[in-house]
């Protein structure tokens, strides 16, 4: 989930994090103010570490972290639901990492650190995105 990009939207979506070269929910940095990566309303699995120890890190960013305002360039994210083993989501940010509970808004503003779903609900979840159960 390397937005290496600016101007990218993801919203909506339904991501299992599979560990390789650091990557998890989102990696985004700082672009120029009016052309923010915006990601929303998604619900991301962050599963044990191949080590077999927990990883909780769900984004890389920038500046966004210490609260960057719509527009400045930073990262925008919100309204995320992230699943990890220890259900204590953190994000690594310019200062370092920081919980998500302590990032400063509007960053992830409305988003939430659960524990693992099982299974099952990953795939309920999919089949529903992908409109399998209608």
């Amino acid at each position: 989930m390397d937005y290496g990009g600016h101007d990218s939207l993801s919203h909506g979506n339904v991501i299992v994090v599979r560990e390789y070269d650091g990557q998890v929910c989102y990696n985004a940095g700082d672009f120029n103010p009016g052309h923010e990566t915006r990601i929303f309303d998604n619900i991301c699995v962050v599963p044990m570490g191949s080590d077999g120890t927990p990883n909780e890190m769900v984004g890389h960013t920038g500046s966004a972290c210490d609260g960057g305002a719509h527009g400045s360039g930073a990262l925008e994210a919100w309204n995320n639901s992230y699943y990890t083993p220890l259900a204590a989501a953190t994000v690594g940010c310019s200062r370092g990492v920081t919980n998500l509970s302590d990032v400063k808004p509007p960053f992830e503003l409305g988003s939430t650190s659960n524990p693992m779903p099982s299974p099952d609900q990953i795939v309920a979840w999919g089949r529903a995105k992908l409109l399998l159960d209608v």
